[in-house]
């Protein structure tokens, strides 16, 4: 997170992340964080896992729980969106499993370098 100051600045700073930012724990062990921005009954989500939590199956859980949060917290979205680094084929292969389909590719600066990135996107079914 430090490679990209605004980012890190933005997580660190209780005025900067206001309600946007959400601990994910399991019990009390912090595993990662979800950030939730909601316009127009769409849900723009980002993410991240403890690092050494990564690559050993848990995925698939983790979002899971973010994705049930969100359900449950703004029972109004419609669809949930995300991007991600196409490089994090691990990542890509968990939201597919959980049924997010890719929209379009785009270059992001980040994390001191230009990267290329898909926008996924998935429904929300009404229950």
């Amino acid at each position: 997170m430090t490679a990209d100051e605004d980012d890190y600045n933005e997580l660190i700073d209780p005025d900067m992340r206001g309600e946007t930012y959400f601990e994910v724990l399991s019990g009390c062990e912090l595993i990662g964080f979800l950030t939730l921005n909601i316009s127009e009954n769409v849900a723009d989500i980002g993410i991240g896992m403890r690092p050494d939590l990564t690559g050993r199956g848990l995925g698939t859980e983790f979002m899971s729980s973010c994705l049930n949060f969100i359900t449950k917290k703004h029972r109004n979205v419609k669809a949930i969106t995300l991007s991600v680094a196409c490089f994090n084929i691990r990542a890509i292969k968990v939201y597919k499993k959980l049924d997010f389909k890719e929209e379009y590719h785009f270059d992001q600066q980040t994390n001191g370098g230009n990267f290329k990135f898909v926008s996924m996107r998935k429904k929300v079914s009404l229950e």
